[in-house]
Protein backbone atom coordinates (compact mmCIF):
# COMPACT_ATOMS: atom_id res chain seq x y z
CA UNK A 1 0.00 0.00 0.00
CA UNK A 2 0.76 3.85 -0.72
CA UNK A 3 -0.84 4.91 2.57
CA UNK A 4 -2.97 3.78 5.44
CA UNK A 5 -2.00 0.98 7.63
CA UNK A 6 -2.54 -2.78 7.09
CA UNK A 7 -3.70 -4.16 10.28
CA UNK A 8 -4.39 -8.06 9.42
CA UNK A 9 -1.48 -9.97 11.09
CA UNK A 10 1.44 -11.24 8.64
CA UNK A 11 0.38 -15.10 8.59
CA UNK A 12 4.32 -15.50 6.87
CA UNK A 13 6.79 -12.87 8.43
CA UNK A 14 9.61 -14.45 6.63
CA UNK A 15 8.33 -13.00 3.69
CA UNK A 16 8.59 -9.39 2.59
CA UNK A 17 4.84 -7.67 2.69
CA UNK A 18 2.30 -8.45 4.94
CA UNK A 19 1.23 -12.23 4.04
CA UNK A 20 -3.17 -13.18 3.83
CA UNK A 21 -3.81 -16.41 3.20
CA UNK A 22 -7.13 -16.98 0.77
CA UNK A 23 -9.81 -19.74 1.64
CA UNK A 24 -10.97 -22.67 -0.56
CA UNK A 25 -12.75 -20.31 -2.86
CA UNK A 26 -9.42 -18.36 -3.66
CA UNK A 27 -11.00 -15.48 -1.35
CA UNK A 28 -8.50 -13.40 0.77
CA UNK A 29 -9.33 -10.13 2.99
CA UNK A 30 -7.40 -7.95 5.15
CA UNK A 31 -8.17 -4.73 6.67
CA UNK A 32 -6.84 -1.29 5.98
CA UNK A 33 -6.45 2.00 8.40
CA UNK A 34 -7.15 4.75 6.85
CA UNK A 35 -4.53 7.46 6.60
CA UNK A 36 -5.52 10.90 8.11
CA UNK A 37 -4.76 12.60 4.54
CA UNK A 38 -6.95 12.44 1.17
CA UNK A 39 -4.47 11.27 -1.29
CA UNK A 40 -5.47 8.15 -2.98
CA UNK A 41 -4.05 5.28 -2.22
CA UNK A 42 -3.05 2.37 -4.25
CA UNK A 43 -3.08 -1.21 -3.23
CA UNK A 44 -0.88 -4.16 -4.86
CA UNK A 45 -1.82 -7.74 -3.91
CA UNK A 46 0.04 -10.71 -5.38
CA UNK A 47 0.02 -14.37 -5.08
CA UNK A 48 3.26 -15.60 -2.92
CA UNK A 49 4.13 -18.61 -5.19
CA UNK A 50 2.12 -17.72 -8.04
CA UNK A 51 4.26 -14.78 -10.03
CA UNK A 52 2.08 -13.43 -12.50
CA UNK A 53 -1.08 -13.90 -9.91
CA UNK A 54 -1.20 -10.29 -9.17
CA UNK A 55 -3.59 -7.32 -9.00
CA UNK A 56 -3.80 -3.51 -8.02
CA UNK A 57 -6.75 -0.64 -7.29
CA UNK A 58 -7.08 2.71 -5.85
CA UNK A 59 -8.82 3.54 -2.79
CA UNK A 60 -10.07 6.96 -2.26
CA UNK A 61 -10.04 8.70 0.93
CA UNK A 62 -12.14 12.04 2.27
CA UNK A 63 -11.17 13.82 5.62
CA UNK A 64 -12.62 12.84 8.90
CA UNK A 65 -15.11 15.51 10.41
CA UNK A 66 -13.93 13.88 13.95
CA UNK A 67 -11.45 12.13 15.59
CA UNK A 68 -9.99 11.21 19.07
CA UNK A 69 -6.48 11.83 19.48
CA UNK A 70 -4.25 10.37 21.85
CA UNK A 71 -0.43 12.17 22.10
CA UNK A 72 2.37 9.72 22.65
CA UNK A 73 5.64 9.22 22.74
CA UNK A 74 7.91 6.75 20.76
CA UNK A 75 7.30 4.03 22.90
CA UNK A 76 3.92 4.56 24.91
CA UNK A 77 0.57 3.02 24.30
CA UNK A 78 -2.37 4.17 22.67
CA UNK A 79 -5.83 4.68 24.30
CA UNK A 80 -8.07 2.27 23.33
CA UNK A 81 -10.44 4.12 20.57
CA UNK A 82 -8.16 6.63 20.02
CA UNK A 83 -5.57 7.64 17.08
CA UNK A 84 -1.84 7.60 18.22
CA UNK A 85 -0.53 10.78 17.41
CA UNK A 86 3.55 11.61 18.18
CA UNK A 87 5.21 14.86 17.47
CA UNK A 88 5.39 14.03 13.67
CA UNK A 89 4.95 17.83 11.40
CA UNK A 90 2.41 17.90 9.21
CA UNK A 91 2.87 17.34 5.71
CA UNK A 92 -0.22 18.59 3.83
CA UNK A 93 -3.87 18.01 3.46
CA UNK A 94 -3.01 14.96 1.05
CA UNK A 95 0.15 13.64 2.54
CA UNK A 96 -1.25 13.22 6.68
CA UNK A 97 -4.10 15.93 7.23
CA UNK A 98 -2.90 17.06 10.79
CA UNK A 99 0.53 17.36 12.60
CA UNK A 100 2.55 19.89 14.45
CA UNK A 101 4.01 22.96 12.62
CA UNK A 102 7.13 23.08 14.20
CA UNK A 103 9.13 20.88 16.92
CA UNK A 104 7.56 20.00 20.22
CA UNK A 105 9.07 17.75 22.95
CA UNK A 106 7.73 14.04 24.21
CA UNK A 107 7.02 13.11 27.56
CA UNK A 108 6.00 10.08 28.99
CA UNK A 109 5.43 9.33 33.15
CA UNK A 110 5.18 5.42 33.08
CA UNK A 111 2.01 3.09 33.44
CA UNK A 112 2.21 3.92 36.83
CA UNK A 113 1.12 7.27 36.39
CA UNK A 114 -2.35 6.90 34.57
CA UNK A 115 -4.32 5.77 31.60
CA UNK A 116 -2.53 5.42 28.58
CA UNK A 117 -4.55 9.04 27.26
CA UNK A 118 -2.88 10.77 30.51
CA UNK A 119 -0.09 9.10 31.55
CA UNK A 120 2.17 10.65 28.31
CA UNK A 121 1.86 13.84 26.11
CA UNK A 122 3.62 16.73 23.81
CA UNK A 123 5.04 19.78 25.79
CA UNK A 124 7.70 22.38 25.52
CA UNK A 125 8.63 25.69 27.33
CA UNK A 126 7.72 28.83 28.29
CA UNK A 127 8.28 31.76 25.26
CA UNK A 128 6.64 32.59 22.46
CA UNK A 129 9.29 30.76 20.85
CA UNK A 130 8.25 27.72 22.12
CA UNK A 131 4.67 27.75 21.37
CA UNK A 132 3.26 23.96 19.63
CA UNK A 133 1.02 24.73 16.81
CA UNK A 134 -1.19 21.92 15.81
CA UNK A 135 -3.02 21.49 12.45
CA UNK A 136 -6.28 20.02 11.04
CA UNK A 137 -8.04 19.56 7.85
CA UNK A 138 -11.59 19.12 7.83
CA UNK A 139 -14.27 18.56 4.91
CA UNK A 140 -16.56 21.01 6.29
CA UNK A 141 -16.36 24.92 7.28
CA UNK A 142 -19.26 24.00 10.02
CA UNK A 143 -18.73 24.84 13.67
CA UNK A 144 -16.26 22.09 15.13
CA UNK A 145 -16.34 20.96 18.96
CA UNK A 146 -12.77 20.46 20.11
CA UNK A 147 -11.87 18.90 23.71
CA UNK A 148 -8.42 19.55 24.99
CA UNK A 149 -6.87 17.31 27.13
CA UNK A 150 -4.20 19.55 29.04
CA UNK A 151 -1.84 18.02 31.67
CA UNK A 152 1.38 16.57 33.38
CA UNK A 153 0.60 13.56 35.53
CA UNK A 154 3.68 14.55 37.77
CA UNK A 155 3.68 18.31 37.69
CA UNK A 156 0.78 20.97 38.03
CA UNK A 157 1.05 23.27 35.15
CA UNK A 158 0.21 27.27 35.16
CA UNK A 159 -0.82 29.73 32.87
CA UNK A 160 -0.89 27.96 29.78
CA UNK A 161 -2.95 29.40 26.57
CA UNK A 162 -5.06 27.86 24.05
CA UNK A 163 -5.21 29.94 20.74
CA UNK A 164 -7.45 29.36 17.75
CA UNK A 165 -6.24 30.48 13.83
CA UNK A 166 -9.52 32.19 12.38
CA UNK A 167 -7.34 33.30 9.38
CA UNK A 168 -4.54 31.38 7.49
CA UNK A 169 -2.26 33.88 9.25
CA UNK A 170 -3.50 34.86 12.47
CA UNK A 171 -4.66 34.09 15.59
CA UNK A 172 -7.02 34.75 18.85
CA UNK A 173 -7.45 33.09 22.11
CA UNK A 174 -11.15 31.45 21.83
CA UNK A 175 -12.43 33.07 24.92
CA UNK A 176 -10.73 34.60 28.62
CA UNK A 177 -11.29 30.94 29.60
CA UNK A 178 -8.66 29.59 27.20
CA UNK A 179 -6.30 31.66 28.76
CA UNK A 180 -4.35 31.67 32.52
CA UNK A 181 -5.18 27.70 32.26
CA UNK A 182 -4.14 25.79 34.77
CA UNK A 183 -3.91 21.87 35.88
CA UNK A 184 -3.50 19.89 38.79
CA UNK A 185 -4.48 16.40 37.36
CA UNK A 186 -6.12 17.07 33.64
CA UNK A 187 -7.93 19.80 32.29
CA UNK A 188 -10.41 19.06 30.05
CA UNK A 189 -11.78 21.94 27.71
CA UNK A 190 -14.31 21.91 25.29
CA UNK A 191 -14.27 24.84 22.80
CA UNK A 192 -16.07 25.98 19.51
CA UNK A 193 -14.37 26.64 16.75
CA UNK A 194 -14.85 27.74 12.92
CA UNK A 195 -12.53 26.45 10.61
CA UNK A 196 -11.15 28.43 7.73
CA UNK A 197 -11.03 27.89 4.00
CA UNK A 198 -7.95 26.23 2.93
CA UNK A 199 -7.99 25.59 -0.88
CA UNK A 200 -10.86 22.91 -1.88
CA UNK A 201 -10.98 21.97 1.88
CA UNK A 202 -10.92 23.80 5.45
CA UNK A 203 -7.99 24.00 8.49
CA UNK A 204 -8.43 25.00 12.02
CA UNK A 205 -4.64 25.37 13.87
CA UNK A 206 -4.14 25.36 17.49
CA UNK A 207 -1.81 26.71 19.22
CA UNK A 208 -0.34 26.30 22.82
CA UNK A 209 1.81 28.34 24.89
CA UNK A 210 3.00 28.84 28.11
CA UNK A 211 2.65 32.43 29.77
CA UNK A 212 4.99 32.18 32.42
CA UNK A 213 4.80 31.70 36.07
CA UNK A 214 6.29 29.03 38.56
CA UNK A 215 5.39 25.68 36.40
CA UNK A 216 7.33 26.03 33.94
CA UNK A 217 5.77 24.44 29.70
CA UNK A 218 2.44 23.50 28.67
CA UNK A 219 1.28 19.87 27.93
CA UNK A 220 -0.96 18.09 26.00
CA UNK A 221 -2.14 14.50 26.74
CA UNK A 222 -4.85 14.86 23.97
CA UNK A 223 -7.22 16.28 21.75
CA UNK A 224 -11.12 15.50 20.14
CA UNK A 225 -12.99 17.20 17.65
CA UNK A 226 -16.67 16.42 15.79
CA UNK A 227 -19.02 18.73 14.57
CA UNK A 228 -21.01 20.57 16.67
CA UNK A 229 -24.24 19.82 14.95
CA UNK A 230 -23.33 16.22 16.30
CA UNK A 231 -22.42 17.10 20.04
CA UNK A 232 -25.92 16.45 22.30
CA UNK A 233 -27.46 18.68 24.20
CA UNK A 234 -27.62 17.30 27.64
CA UNK A 235 -31.54 17.98 29.21
CA UNK A 236 -31.23 20.19 32.61
CA UNK A 237 -33.30 23.28 33.49
CA UNK A 238 -32.93 26.79 35.72
CA UNK A 239 -35.18 26.94 38.66
CA UNK A 240 -37.12 30.09 39.73
CA UNK A 241 -37.23 32.84 42.60
CA UNK A 242 -33.53 31.36 43.77
CA UNK A 243 -32.99 33.75 46.78
CA UNK A 244 -29.37 34.88 47.37
CA UNK A 245 -29.07 34.54 50.66
CA UNK A 246 -25.81 32.69 50.67
CA UNK A 247 -27.56 29.59 52.36
CA UNK A 248 -30.38 28.16 49.34
CA UNK A 249 -29.84 25.08 47.68
CA UNK A 250 -31.02 24.50 44.65
CA UNK A 251 -30.84 20.45 42.89
CA UNK A 252 -30.57 20.40 39.55
CA UNK A 253 -31.42 17.07 37.25
CA UNK A 254 -29.33 15.99 34.26
CA UNK A 255 -31.28 13.68 31.41
CA UNK A 256 -29.93 12.80 27.78
CA UNK A 257 -26.31 12.11 28.77
CA UNK A 258 -24.04 9.25 27.87
CA UNK A 259 -24.42 5.95 29.82
CA UNK A 260 -22.19 6.15 32.73
CA UNK A 261 -20.86 9.40 31.34
CA UNK A 262 -18.51 12.15 33.35
CA UNK A 263 -20.08 15.63 33.24
CA UNK A 264 -17.69 19.14 34.22
CA UNK A 265 -19.81 21.41 35.87
CA UNK A 266 -18.80 24.98 35.69
CA UNK A 267 -21.27 27.65 37.99
CA UNK A 268 -20.33 31.25 37.10
CA UNK A 269 -21.43 32.58 41.14
CA UNK A 270 -22.40 29.80 44.14
CA UNK A 271 -21.02 27.32 45.58
CA UNK A 272 -21.26 23.41 43.96
CA UNK A 273 -21.87 21.02 46.85
CA UNK A 274 -20.91 17.30 46.83
CA UNK A 275 -18.02 15.11 45.83
CA UNK A 276 -15.78 15.41 42.84
CA UNK A 277 -16.69 12.37 40.78
CA UNK A 278 -13.58 11.45 39.52
CA UNK A 279 -9.82 11.93 40.82
CA UNK A 280 -8.36 12.11 36.70
CA UNK A 281 -9.78 15.68 36.50
CA UNK A 282 -9.30 18.97 37.18
CA UNK A 283 -12.84 20.94 38.08
CA UNK A 284 -15.88 19.12 39.77
CA UNK A 285 -17.33 15.78 37.53
CA UNK A 286 -20.85 14.62 38.19
CA UNK A 287 -21.59 10.97 37.32
CA UNK A 288 -23.92 9.80 35.23
CA UNK A 289 -25.69 6.42 35.85
CA UNK A 290 -26.94 3.86 33.69
CA UNK A 291 -29.36 5.86 32.02
CA UNK A 292 -27.33 9.16 31.47
CA UNK A 293 -29.03 10.57 34.09
CA UNK A 294 -27.50 12.54 37.19
CA UNK A 295 -27.67 15.72 40.00
CA UNK A 296 -25.76 18.08 41.13
CA UNK A 297 -26.09 21.10 44.02
CA UNK A 298 -25.84 24.95 43.68
CA UNK A 299 -25.68 26.81 47.12
CA UNK A 300 -26.36 30.34 45.72
CA UNK A 301 -24.04 33.19 46.64
CA UNK A 302 -24.94 36.28 48.78
CA UNK A 303 -26.66 39.30 46.25
CA UNK A 304 -27.47 42.20 47.88
CA UNK A 305 -29.79 44.22 45.38
CA UNK A 306 -31.37 43.43 42.44
CA UNK A 307 -31.30 40.00 40.52
CA UNK A 308 -28.23 38.68 39.30
CA UNK A 309 -27.48 35.86 36.70
CA UNK A 310 -25.06 33.14 37.18
CA UNK A 311 -24.40 31.06 33.99
CA UNK A 312 -23.79 27.63 34.50
CA UNK A 313 -22.22 25.34 32.28
CA UNK A 314 -22.29 21.68 31.83
CA UNK A 315 -19.89 19.30 29.27
CA UNK A 316 -19.20 15.78 29.37
CA UNK A 317 -15.44 14.85 29.58
CA UNK A 318 -15.06 13.79 25.90
CA UNK A 319 -17.03 17.25 24.28
CA UNK A 320 -19.96 15.11 23.49
CA UNK A 321 -22.59 15.97 25.02
CA UNK A 322 -22.72 19.71 26.40
CA UNK A 323 -25.38 22.15 27.95
CA UNK A 324 -25.45 26.31 29.53
CA UNK A 325 -28.50 27.94 31.23
CA UNK A 326 -28.86 31.07 33.27
CA UNK A 327 -29.45 30.59 36.79
CA UNK A 328 -30.96 33.88 37.94
CA UNK A 329 -30.62 34.97 41.88
CA UNK A 330 -32.72 37.42 43.82
CA UNK A 331 -31.16 39.98 45.79
CA UNK A 332 -32.23 41.43 49.55
CA UNK A 333 -30.51 43.80 51.81
CA UNK A 334 -28.24 42.38 53.71
CA UNK A 335 -26.96 43.65 57.06
CA UNK A 336 -23.59 42.90 58.45
CA UNK A 337 -21.91 43.31 61.75
CA UNK A 338 -18.09 42.77 62.11
CA UNK A 339 -15.83 42.10 64.87
CA UNK A 340 -14.23 39.09 66.31
CA UNK A 341 -15.99 35.74 66.45
CA UNK A 342 -17.01 35.89 70.22
CA UNK A 343 -18.25 39.74 70.34
CA UNK A 344 -21.56 40.07 70.15
CA UNK A 345 -23.78 40.49 67.02
CA UNK A 346 -26.17 43.71 67.04
CA UNK A 347 -29.86 42.86 66.77
CA UNK A 348 -31.09 41.91 62.57
CA UNK A 349 -27.48 41.70 61.84
CA UNK A 350 -25.38 38.99 60.70
CA UNK A 351 -21.57 38.35 61.29
CA UNK A 352 -19.13 38.51 59.34
CA UNK A 353 -15.25 38.05 59.90
CA UNK A 354 -12.47 40.01 58.60
CA UNK A 355 -10.84 37.09 56.88
CA UNK A 356 -13.77 36.26 54.58
CA UNK A 357 -12.53 37.36 51.08
CA UNK A 358 -15.32 38.10 48.58
CA UNK A 359 -15.41 35.24 45.80
CA UNK A 360 -17.76 34.56 43.11
CA UNK A 361 -18.44 31.19 45.55
CA UNK A 362 -19.82 33.24 49.01
CA UNK A 363 -20.58 36.40 47.27
CA UNK A 364 -19.47 38.55 50.01
CA UNK A 365 -16.38 39.29 51.95
CA UNK A 366 -13.19 41.83 51.68
CA UNK A 367 -10.69 41.99 48.85
CA UNK A 368 -7.90 41.28 51.47
CA UNK A 369 -7.97 39.85 55.36
CA UNK A 370 -8.91 42.62 57.54
CA UNK A 371 -7.94 43.27 61.67
CA UNK A 372 -10.66 42.55 64.11
CA UNK A 373 -11.05 43.98 67.59
CA UNK A 374 -13.48 43.98 70.17
CA UNK A 375 -13.81 47.22 72.50
CA UNK A 376 -15.17 45.57 75.93
CA UNK A 377 -17.53 47.82 77.63
CA UNK A 378 -15.91 47.18 81.04
CA UNK A 379 -12.90 48.31 79.57
CA UNK A 380 -14.10 51.00 77.32
CA UNK A 381 -17.13 52.50 78.91
CA UNK A 382 -17.83 54.85 75.94
CA UNK A 383 -19.16 52.35 74.27
CA UNK A 384 -22.44 52.35 76.76
CA UNK A 385 -22.84 55.83 77.15
CA UNK A 386 -26.25 57.05 78.60
CA UNK A 387 -28.34 59.13 76.11
CA UNK A 388 -25.93 58.28 72.91
CA UNK A 389 -27.42 56.82 69.27
CA UNK A 390 -24.40 54.38 70.21
CA UNK A 391 -25.83 50.67 70.07
CA UNK A 392 -22.53 48.51 71.86
CA UNK A 393 -23.55 45.37 70.17
CA UNK A 394 -22.53 47.03 66.69
CA UNK A 395 -19.83 49.52 68.04
CA UNK A 396 -17.65 48.04 70.40
CA UNK A 397 -16.33 45.72 67.74
CA UNK A 398 -15.18 46.47 64.10
CA UNK A 399 -12.80 45.21 61.25
CA UNK A 400 -9.64 47.66 60.26
CA UNK A 401 -6.54 47.98 58.98
CA UNK A 402 -4.06 50.94 58.07
CA UNK A 403 -4.60 52.90 55.20
CA UNK A 404 -7.83 51.52 53.61
CA UNK A 405 -10.22 48.14 53.60
CA UNK A 406 -12.27 46.79 50.49
CA UNK A 407 -15.76 44.96 51.44
CA UNK A 408 -17.42 43.53 48.54
CA UNK A 409 -20.72 42.18 47.87
CA UNK A 410 -22.95 40.77 44.95
CA UNK A 411 -25.38 42.71 43.17
CA UNK A 412 -27.19 42.50 39.55
CA UNK A 413 -24.18 43.01 37.02
CA UNK A 414 -24.58 46.70 36.51
CA UNK A 415 -26.92 47.70 38.96
CA UNK A 416 -26.71 51.14 39.47
CA UNK A 417 -27.92 53.24 43.19
CA UNK A 418 -27.51 51.06 45.27
CA UNK A 419 -27.97 52.34 49.05
CA UNK A 420 -24.85 51.81 51.30
CA UNK A 421 -25.06 52.45 54.86
CA UNK A 422 -21.70 52.59 56.63
CA UNK A 423 -20.87 52.43 60.53
CA UNK A 424 -17.93 53.50 61.88
CA UNK A 425 -16.51 54.43 65.28
CA UNK A 426 -13.79 53.40 67.68
CA UNK A 427 -14.19 53.82 71.85
CA UNK A 428 -10.20 53.52 71.81
CA UNK A 429 -9.44 56.35 70.10
CA UNK A 430 -10.92 59.08 67.80
CA UNK A 431 -9.17 58.21 64.74
CA UNK A 432 -9.31 61.30 62.79
CA UNK A 433 -11.07 61.61 59.49
CA UNK A 434 -12.81 58.66 57.89
CA UNK A 435 -13.76 58.01 54.08
CA UNK A 436 -16.51 55.53 52.69
CA UNK A 437 -16.25 55.40 48.83
CA UNK A 438 -18.40 53.20 46.98
CA UNK A 439 -17.84 52.19 43.49
CA UNK A 440 -18.88 54.51 40.86
CA UNK A 441 -17.26 57.70 42.68
CA UNK A 442 -19.87 58.54 45.75
CA UNK A 443 -17.83 59.27 48.30
CA UNK A 444 -18.34 60.42 51.71
CA UNK A 445 -15.75 61.84 54.97
CA UNK A 446 -16.89 62.01 58.49
CA UNK A 447 -14.87 62.16 61.75
CA UNK A 448 -16.02 59.65 64.15
CA UNK A 449 -15.40 61.02 67.95
CA UNK A 450 -14.40 58.87 71.28
CA UNK A 451 -18.34 59.30 72.09
CA UNK A 452 -20.28 59.57 68.81
CA UNK A 453 -19.97 57.28 65.84
CA UNK A 454 -19.82 58.12 62.45
CA UNK A 455 -22.89 57.08 59.85
CA UNK A 456 -22.20 56.98 55.91
CA UNK A 457 -25.21 56.62 53.38
CA UNK A 458 -24.04 56.52 49.75
CA UNK A 459 -25.05 55.24 46.49
CA UNK A 460 -23.18 52.71 44.44
CA UNK A 461 -23.00 51.37 40.91
CA UNK A 462 -21.38 48.23 39.77
CA UNK A 463 -19.21 50.24 37.15
CA UNK A 464 -17.32 47.40 35.78
CA UNK A 465 -20.27 44.97 35.53
CA UNK A 466 -18.58 42.19 37.14
CA UNK A 467 -21.11 41.45 39.46
CA UNK A 468 -19.61 42.92 42.41
CA UNK A 469 -20.30 46.30 44.47
CA UNK A 470 -16.83 47.56 46.48
CA UNK A 471 -16.89 49.67 49.10
CA UNK A 472 -13.93 50.98 50.26
CA UNK A 473 -13.21 52.89 53.70
CA UNK A 474 -9.88 54.31 54.21
CA UNK A 475 -8.72 56.85 56.82
CA UNK A 476 -5.18 58.77 57.20
CA UNK A 477 -3.53 56.14 59.17
CA UNK A 478 -6.23 53.90 60.34
CA UNK A 479 -9.59 52.36 58.78
CA UNK A 480 -12.30 51.08 61.03
CA UNK A 481 -15.91 49.82 59.95
CA UNK A 482 -18.43 48.52 62.81
CA UNK A 483 -21.05 47.13 60.56
CA UNK A 484 -22.60 47.84 56.94
CA UNK A 485 -26.11 47.93 54.96
CA UNK A 486 -26.06 47.33 50.97
CA UNK A 487 -29.64 47.22 49.59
Amino acid sequence: TTGGKITTTDVDPFLLGVQVKADASGVATFDLQHPTGNADVTLTASAAIVVDAKGTFTQSFTLTPSQKIDFNSATSPTEPGYLGVSNALYAGTASNGLGWQGPVSLGDRGAASGTALFRDFVFNLQGAANAGTFVIDLPTGAPHVITVYLGDPATARDRMQIEVADSPTTFAPVSQALTEIRSLKTNSLSFTVTPYANGGTFQTRLRFSDLGGTQNGWSVQGLEYRTLASQTTLMVAPEPNVMGNGTSQTIYMITGGAVGGLVTLTSQFGKVLGTDASALYDGFQVQLDGAGSGSFTIQSPVVAAGTLASAVGLVSVNGSHAATFTQNYTGAKVLYDFGTATSPVASGFTYLSGSQIATAQNGVGFKAVAGEYDRNPTTYPNVNLAGSPINPALYRDAVSGAGSGTFRVLVGAGATDVPVKVYSYDAFSSRGPITVTAEGGAKQTLTPSMTTPAVYDVLGDDLNGDGFLDITVSGNAVWMMNGIEVG
